[in-house]
């Protein structure tokens, strides 16, 4: 850690200020290509330094250096021993012998006809001339040209002292043999051969086997690449020593920059380790590492470090302010005007909402609690003690319906009329209050937004019968978590379990349609869940049915009290009531999804047409039902 604070990046959190520049630091955090792939060989080499000797590998990595130098030599000797234009080249010539043998053939065939025994002037018969040639000139007549017929002179091949006529044939067989077409055609198989020779001069070796052995380490892509190019080459070779006359040539190219890469870097480490190997050169390879892989950590941390330049900043604008603002005055005059004006009200405020809100089981009284920095505070207290500790005597509902009093009497006491958000405001409050809460807000909604969040049933039927019963106007919404899991689904409307009757029958009238297109589309296995959801649904709107229609909601679960004074229209309920009801629900039972159909049964789900008959059959029973009360 010590090492890492002399480094650039390391001085330069260590003297971090307001004035820092910020081109400062993005300098310094800021690496190229070069300084990345130093810090990655060094950090590479002095890893291995600790655990070998530096100095065998330095030497070994130059040696691999080499190989993959002498393997790019081999290559681009390769690369124009057999590309396009040596084989072009080659074939061309190949071509051209081709064409000088036929003419000398035709040649040595019409002086064959003038022979006197068969074969002369082909081409084993002239392998035979070119071998008494050498051997006259070598031994038997080295002062004399081939063939040699002066006086006294013997055939080289049959041993024979030569007469005129077997001297004048041995002249015509050499003027034969040195014919400009029998010269053209040894000048042009000879070009050919020696072109074939260049072309197969270049020979991968063991040593190309070892530098490949290590290209495959050091770079898996440059050695596929580079054994693709030796396999062509060697196809290439092997067309080219079969004779063909257009050897297909190597057409891809060896990877001779990316070997010379891959030396260049070796050698780079070579030296690296070499470094290592030395104490002081070590030493000096830590101290560049650790700043270059200082200044690599700055380079992740560089928006932190401008914010926290900005941070100082601003830091140092505050205390400026703060040496120029003394606040004891303005607070002292804050908490006088405070008094005047405000704490009076405020205080008659909360005696007012908590008198609204129905608490009357202690006497409280809110009172100045100190000033701080211009800013005067109220407590509550209890009215009639002076050393009892308010959070220690309340319970947490009390607790909870005095911060609403107090709230809500600060919203009052200010000039505004903006949006107010609660969030489950009866928490922790029993059914003594919940109307109440319910009551005094919906009283605050006629003079401004009042946004409620809430995960209990009971309170959120107080709020809507509150707001029914005062004619205020209200948006429901339902927050769910979808079926995709994922939670803040918005849905307009209240949840199915807080909504009326009519407004069931609404729903799954809109749910029909989808379900008829389901089925329509998708057939009986999407369908079946569906449907059966809905036929749950159509229970449950069965079961609020009696309450609110039948019962002529006497009784409501979500509400509080009955109301006897609905009883007078009960009398009207019939057998036909009681039979439609028993019905519905028998039938919605049956293909809810709670029941386990028999196997032997295996009974189909009702179609959509039916399920919209059931529908239809509890719309019109809550119909008529209201109709005839009415």
């Amino acid at each position: 850690m010590r090492g890492y604070l002399r480094t650039q990046a390391g001085q330069l959190l260590g003297n971090l200020t307001a004035l820092t520049p910020r081109e400062q630091v993005d300098r310094i955090a800021t690496l190229n290509d070069a300084e990345k792939q130093e810090l990655e060989s060094l950090s590479e080499v002095l890893a291995a330094a600790r655990l070998e000797n530096p100095a065998k590998q330095g030497s070994d990595l130059k040696v691999k250096a080499t190989r993959m130098r002498r393997l790019a030599e081999e290559l681009k000797s390769l690369a124009i021993a057999l590309g396009k234009e040596s084989t072009t080249r080659l074939a061309a010539l190949r071509v051209d012998a081709a064409t000088a043998a036929r003419v000398a053939q035709e040649a040595a065939r019409t002086f064959a006809g003038q022979a006197a025994i068969p074969g002369v002037g082909t081409a084993e018969w002239r392998e035979m001339w070119e071998s008494a040639r050498t051997y006259s000139e070598a031994h038997a007549y080295p002062e004399h040209s081939f063939p040699h017929d002066g006086a006294g002179s013997h055939c080289v091949l049959c041993q024979q002292k030569l007469d005129r006529a077997a001297a004048e044939r041995l002249t015509r067989f050499e003027e034969f043999v040195r014919g400009a077409a029998q010269a053209n055609a040894a000048a042009k198989r000879t070009a050919a051969e020696e072109a074939g020779r260049k072309c197969l001069a270049v020979v991968p070796g063991e040593r190309t086997k070892d530098a490949l052995d290590d290209l495959a380490v050091l770079d898996a892509a440059v050695s596929e690449q580079a054994k693709q190019f030796i396999a062509e080459a060697r196809r290439c070779r092997a067309s080219i020593s079969e004779g063909t006359s257009a050897a297909s040539p190597v057409d891809s190219a060896p990877p001779l920059d990316e070997l010379e890469r891959l030396a260049a870097g070796l050698d780079a480490r070579a030296e690296e380790m070499t470094k290592a190997a030395d104490p002081a050169g070590r030493k000096r390879s830590e101290a560049r590492r650790a700043d270059l892989h200082a200044r690599s950590v700055l380079a992740e941390i560089r928006p932190q470090i401008h914010a926290e330049i900005v941070r100082k900043t601003q830091m140092l604008a505050y205390e400026q302010a703060i040496r120029d603002t003394d606040t004891r005055a303005a607070t002292k005059l804050s908490t006088d005007l405070t008094k005047k004006y405000v704490t009076d009200a405020l205080t008659a405020a909360f005696d007012d909402e908590l008198k609204r809100l129905g608490f009357t089981t202690l006497e409280l009284e809110l009172r100045p609690a100190g000033a701080q920095r211009g800013v005067l505070y109220h407590q509550v207290f209890l009215k009639h003690s002076t050393k009892a500790q308010l959070p220690k005597v309340v319970s947490e509902g009390e607790s909870r319906c005095i911060a609403l009093a107090a709230f809500l009497a600060e919203v009052r006491g200010g000039s505004h009329a903006s949006a107010i958000v609660f969030d489950d405001p009866v928490s922790s409050l029993d059914h003594r209050w919940r109307s109440n809460v319910s009551r005094r807000l919906v009283e605050e909604s006629k003079t401004r937004q009042v946004i409620v969040f809430t995960h209990e049933m009971v309170f959120l039927a107080a709020l809507v019968q509150e707001a029914e019963r005062q004619e205020v106007p209200y948006s429901p919404h339902t927050i769910s978590r979808g079926s995709d899991l994922m939670s803040g689904h918005v849905e307009h409307g209240l949840p199915w379990h807080g909504l009326t009757t009519g407004k069931r029958i609404s729903a799954l009238k809109q749910e029909l349609q989808r379900v008829e297109k389901i089925h329509r589309e998708q057939g009986a296995k999407a369908y079946d869940p569906v449907a059966t959801r809905m036929y749950a649904d159509l229970r449950r709107t069965w079961e609020r049915a009696v309450e609110e229609v039948l019962l002529n909601e006497v009784v409501l679960r979500f509400r509080q009290g009955i109301e006897t004074s609905r009883l007078k229209k009960l009398g009207d309920i019939t057998a036909d009531d009681l039979k439609a009801v028993e019905a519905g629900m028998t039938r919605c039972s049956k293909w809810e999804g709670g029941h386990d159909q028999a196997l032997a049964v295996n009974e189909p789900l009702p179609a959509p047409a039916e399920l919209k008959a059931d529908l239809e059959q509890l719309e019109s029973w809550v119909t008529a039902v209201r109709k005839r009360r009415n």
